[in-house]
């Protein structure tokens, strides 16, 4: 057996040699019954990490030094903090694992920094009469326009992510009571669920009209185009496409903003319950938050919206009037 000698934080350890793929690889494997959304994301971010691992000449299992090298190259090639962030904590993952199976001494990760994320949302809100314009739009009268009409619905009455309409299936759907069962964001049952006004309920059957594997409760909830009638396997319309939806959506109606995206519908949700009397439990409860700091930053933005000291400050100066 070979053996060479790696530093991992400082510390010297004879280890059988192994390769970098060879370790993604095993990571991997080890991780293969997570989420299937989980494991695309570890492998895109572990493609990204060793390319770069490569372009720097490290051909070893990385140290504390390639991480923080790794996040400071991302930094400055202006990655998102969230993007960032998703990146780390996939390398986190990895070098817990091997930790674990004895190829480091010590996690080489322990205490490294990600980015900082601002406490305030990224993207903005429609009003209600941009939401209005926005399902104007659909005629309803092919089997697209009826599917694109039923999600934007149902994103922006329910506060979905684009992922948990992704997992959502026909049989997820309680037709009699009128709610849908959600897989929300790090849970592995569908235990919480949106309640679906007659009005989005309407529009999701519409839709299902059309489907062949309408009884199926199996079946996606959402699917491409080219499976509206085609007698093959059914696979579930991915977020990436949902988010393209939304977005063409919002350019037909003239809104072509960087902050407006189908995230954007989520924050339209939050925003026009508060303000329009419900509660900040009541929100947190629609948006399925585990903590109510997250909801709070909602009611922030608003009392934000509401302050007039600018404009005060200009008519004391400007006119010598008080009144905002």
């Amino acid at each position: 057996m070979r053996t060479e000698l790696i530093i991992n934080n400082n510390n010297l350890r004879e280890l059988e040699i192994i390769s970098l793929n060879e370790a993604f690889n095993s990571f991997l494997e080890y991780y293969k019954s997570k989420k299937p959304t989980t494991i695309k994301a570890y492998s895109k971010n572990l493609r990204t990490f060793g390319a770069w691992l490569k372009d720097n000449f490290i051909d070893h299992l990385p140290t504390r030094k390639d991480i923080i090298e790794f996040r400071d190259y991302l930094k400055a090639t202006n990655h998102k903090a969230t993007t960032i962030n998703s990146y780390l904590n996939t390398i986190r993952q990895l070098t817990k694992w091997l930790t674990s199976e004895g190829l480091y001494n010590k996690n080489p990760y322990d205490n490294i920094d990600g980015a900082k994320l601002s406490r305030d949302f990224r993207k903005d809100a429609l009003t209600i009469e941009q939401v209005k314009e926005l399902l104007d739009q659909f005629k309803r009268d092919t089997p697209k326009s009826k599917r694109d009409f039923a999600i934007i619905s149902i994103l922006v009455i329910g506060g979905l992510r684009t992922i948990e309409l992704e997992r959502a299936l026909i049989g997820d759907i309680d037709q009699e009571k009128s709610i849908l069962y959600v897989l929300g964001k790090g849970r592995d049952e569908k235990n919480e669920y949106i309640k679906l006004p007659q009005y989005v309920l309407k529009a999701i059957n519409d839709y299902l009209e059309t489907r062949q594997d309408r009884e199926n409760p199996e079946a996606p909830l959402f699917t491409s185009e080219s499976n509206f009638t085609a007698n093959k396997e059914i696979k579930a319309l991915p977020k990436e496409s949902i988010s393209r939806i939304v977005k063409t959506a919002l350019r037909e109606i003239g809104l072509n903003s960087s902050r407006l995206t189908a995230h954007s519908l989520r924050h339209t949700t939050a925003t026009l319950n508060l303000k329009n009397g419900g509660t900040l439990e009541e929100t947190r409860e629609l948006l399925r938050h585990s903590s109510i700091n997250t909801t709070m930053i909602y009611a922030h933005i608003i009392e934000r919206e509401k302050n007039q000291s600018e404009q005060r400050i200009a008519n004391l100066i400007f006119t010598g009037k008080e009144e905002a």
